[in-house]
């Protein structure tokens, strides 16, 4: 087992749950900045003002112990909505905002929200507001959640004025929710088994110390950070690092304004003097292109920290190249886990370079195997970690909870080694899983609307690497028999010019209407039948011959010395 080193506590114990912390900086720091979006910079005084605002408007919809739906892209608005739902005591559970209708709804469901708050120019976006109060007084079991639309202002607009208007919100005294450490503050997305959502529950406790370990692995415990976050919100690194980590440290969120673009990142860091932000290997990639490196003052810059897919080492020499006063972190981790549970520092990765790190302050990291027994250093099994940053279950979920925690231990369902340093490398998934653009997809929900067609009688899903989004999807179907073009020729979308290409632009089309974009397969094939193994599960493996590094069974491709007896298969592993 190895421990991240925890540094001496601190004189005073810090706040516990996010809206206390938000008070402290505000007491502390209220003309430091707080947040910044295009035109738009809040102190921290005034960002507290506009928290309190809004919390008070949403009061007579929300209750201690609810759950509140936040639909919206990366803007002010979605900060202080956020941060005014967790003053109430509720929870939050963040939808991307690219959402199609029928994951909005599936979505919904899965996290039975009192309220949506959506941008009125989302995919999923509804007409009308229900009325929350009435269901209530009513004592309706299932009501809907109540809608309010929030218009999400142009980033050259430099006040929240139509944020207050569509709450109602109105100046006055502060809420007075009594807030639990111990209560869900998020509920985060994660893959499900066959496209079913499931949401993961951090508490308010869960994401300081996620948000703490973590700046106490960059040696930023105690330093005011200027944090640019590029990604969307509704990430899990978004919810502790960029944002609840910023406001527990005073410091400053600076949100990207549009779409992320090299000389739009130069200029942010520029002039606001950014010190860190996390990328997503595309991302990296597109820093290595042109000479907008140039044109920009990027002295401030101190980390890029970057996870999500594995990052090809020649994007890293090359950004090195460029940048290089500026450290390149690698970070590992999952939603559950909170999500951080690995930071690999550039120093150590010259004697590493396959590492992901080792584990963050107060983080316990074992490699076990199928009997759940820990395995010593150099063996292969399956990464368990264990912390205060780890979820305390699914929602509503509790047998597939009771599957993955086992005495305060996640199994994260991926294979990985430690050395006798504690550094941890990374074997494989035992999950069918794809990580396309630095977003999870479950390959079983791709596979499940592809087979909603009434021309697909089976389907799989891969993955292929690619050099922009780490990797994308594939996938082969079989077509009912009375389907024209369901003949085994290839299938692939694009200029084919038959009737099996119009069924298969037909399947991109269906699939484009049901999914969110990086979850539409680059490409589709059509088969006679799927190679299967010998207990009739289609073999994956034998579909593609670009294999990406994931366990067919129980064996570990090219790691000498495991057996079946070291490494736990995927319905062993969370027994």
């Amino acid at each position: 087992m190895v421990t991240g080193e925890l540094s001496p506590p601190a004189a005073d114990t810090p706040p516990q749950t996010i809206p206390s912390v938000l008070s402290r900086s505000a007491r502390e720091h209220p003309l430091s900045p707080a947040l910044t979006d295009g035109l738009l910079r809040l102190t921290y005084d005034r960002l507290q003002a506009e928290v309190t605002a809004v919390a008070r408007a949403l009061t007579p919809l929300v209750r201690p112990g609810d759950r509140v739906a936040l639909q919206l892209p990366r803007s002010a608005e979605y900060v202080v909505l956020y941060l005014a739902v967790l003053s109430l005591g509720a929870a939050v559970a963040p939808l991307a905002h690219e959402l199609s209708p029928t994951e909005t709804h599936a979505e919904l469901a899965a996290c039975g929200p009192v309220l949506l708050l959506c941008d009125p120019g989302a995919r999923a976006a509804r007409r009308g507001r229900f009325n929350a109060t009435d269901d209530r007084r009513a004592g309706a079991a299932a009501a809907p959640p109540a809608v309010v639309h929030v218009p999400v202002r142009a980033h050259a607009e430099g006040d929240l004025a139509a944020l207050r208007s569509a709450c109602g919100a109105a100046a006055g005294q502060g809420v007075d929710a009594r807030v639990d450490p111990a209560a869900a503050a998020v509920l985060l997305a994660t893959s499900g088994s066959y496209g079913r959502p499931k949401r993961v529950v951090l508490t308010h406790a869960a994401l300081l110390a996620s948000a703490r370990a973590h700046r106490a692995s960059l040696d930023g415990a105690h330093r005011r950070e200027t944090a640019l976050a590029v990604v969307p919100l509704n990430f899990g690194y978004c919810n502790t690092v960029q944002l609840v980590g910023q406001i527990d440290g005073g410091g400053h969120i600076v949100l990207l304004d549009g779409d992320f673009l090299p000389s739009r990142f130069g200029r942010l860091v520029q002039e606001n003097q950014v010190t860190s932000t996390l990328l997503v290997p595309s991302m990296l990639r597109l820093l290595t292109l042109g000479d907008w490196h140039r044109t920009y003052d990027l002295g401030s810059l101190r980390h890029i920290v970057y996870g999500g897919a594995p990052t090809p080492p020649e994007i890293l020499r090359r950004l090195g190249q460029r940048l290089p006063d500026v450290e390149l972190v690698e970070t590992y981790g999952q939603t559950e886990a909170g999500p951080r549970v690995t930071t690999m520092r550039q120093h150590d990765r010259r004697d590493r370079p396959t590492s992901v790190g080792r584990p963050l302050p107060g983080v316990e990291v074992t490699i076990r195997d199928r009997e759940f027994k820990a395995l010593p250093a150099g063996r292969t099994g399956q990464i368990t970690v264990r912390g205060p940053g780890v979820m305390t279950g699914y929602h509503d979920r509790p047998e597939e909870t009771a599957r993955v925690l086992r005495g305060g231990w996640l199994l994260t369902g991926d294979l990985g080694s430690l050395d006798a340093d504690g550094f941890l490398y990374l074997r494989g998934r035992l999950r069918n899983m794809a990580i396309v653009s630095g977003m999870n997809v479950s390959l079983e929900e791709v596979e499940a609307c592809l087979t909603a067609h009434p021309a697909v009688t089976e389907a799989v899903c891969g993955v292929r690497a690619d050099a922009r989004a780490g990797e994308t999807l594939v996938a082969w179907v079989r077509f009912a028999a009375d389907v024209e073009g369901g003949r085994p020729e290839p299938l692939e979308t694009g200029p084919v010019g038959d009737e099996q290409g119009a069924v298969t632009e037909e399947l991109t089309g269906f699939c484009r209407e049901r999914l969110s974009p990086h979850k539409v397969p680059r490409r589709i094939t059509a088969v006679a039948d799927f190679p299967r193994t010998r207990t009739g599960k289609v073999d994956r493996s034998a579909l593609s011959a670009d294999r990406r590094d994931v366990p067919a069974g129980p064996g570990v491709p090219g790691e000498p010395g495991t057996s079946g007896a070291d490494v736990p298969d995927a319905e062993e592993a969370v027994r």
